[in-house]
């Protein structure tokens, strides 16, 4: 009896020391993979940077909270916050398939993607329907609500990349004839590439598929006080421009 005891204490005691705390004590967690989404979560490589992490960082910050970062895979940290042994977790609703298990912010910002073509291209690509008989290069295991019947009747060719790098590369030498990607994510990728120019890419003027981009919180009680502070920050962020001076710093 006493050793079963003993062993309960040791359990307990082990779990208060991994678990975060839910804001009570200030501290709040951000999970999000070590390769990022930049330019909204940047690599581990590149420090803890990233719109989505100043943004939170910022607004919590003048609410007295401090942000910490724990880097693990998608999936698990979407079973930490389901735990409640995580707070929050970047992403959007429309990219969740149980989004009523957790709490959500107020979105930090629009997400959209974009058919970008070479400058030089031949062709004239603006819209989903100039690219049946062609090839679309996109990210792996991602999926683009408005393009998947054309995948799927294989009206338009899917090349899939490993990363945004891979599918740039692949565009400027012509083994594809368009990519699908944010904007945003091309002016970070042309900005830290001194290979890359502008110039030499065509964007779309229509957007496919926007999203809200937010944050996904744990649904615990202690913590919708801090979704409210954090909420409350960001009106302010956004009435004052500090939130457009942070996004328009990594463009």
């Amino acid at each position: 009896m006493l050793l079963g005891r003993l062993i309960s204490f040791i359990a307990i005691f082990s779990f208060y020391l991994v678990a975060p705390s839910f804001g009570e004590d200030g501290r709040v967690t951000l999970i999000f993979p070590e390769d990022g989404y930049a330019p909204y979560l940047l690599p581990k490589s590149h420090g803890h940077k990233g719109i989505m992490v100043e943004t939170l960082s910022s607004a919590l910050s003048s609410q007295g909270y401090t942000v910490e970062i724990n880097h693990m895979p998608e999936f698990r940290g979407h079973m930490m916050l389901e735990k409640g042994k995580g707070h929050f977790f970047p992403t959007a609703r429309e990219w969740t398939k149980t989004p009523d298990k957790y709490l959500w912010t107020e979105p930090v910002l629009s997400v959209a993607d974009n058919i970008i073509t070479r400058s030089d291209s031949k062709r004239s690509i603006s819209s989903i329907d100039d690219l049946k008989g062609l090839s679309l290069g996109t990210l792996y295991q991602f999926t683009y609500p408005s393009f998947e019947p054309y995948f799927i009747t294989g009206q338009i060719n899917r090349i899939d990349g490993r990363n945004v790098a891979q599918l740039i590369k692949m565009l400027l030498r012509g083994r594809i004839d368009a990519i699908i990607l944010d904007k945003n994510i091309l002016a970070w990728e042309i900005r830290n590439n001194p290979n890359y120019v502008l110039t030499a890419f065509q964007i779309s003027k229509q957007t496919y598929d926007p999203v809200q981009y937010r944050f996904m919180v744990a649904k615990q009680g202690k913590l919708k006080p801090v979704v409210q502070a954090f909420n409350k920050a960001l009106s302010g962020m956004l009435q004052s421009g500090k939130l457009k001076k942070i996004i328009e710093s990594y463009r």
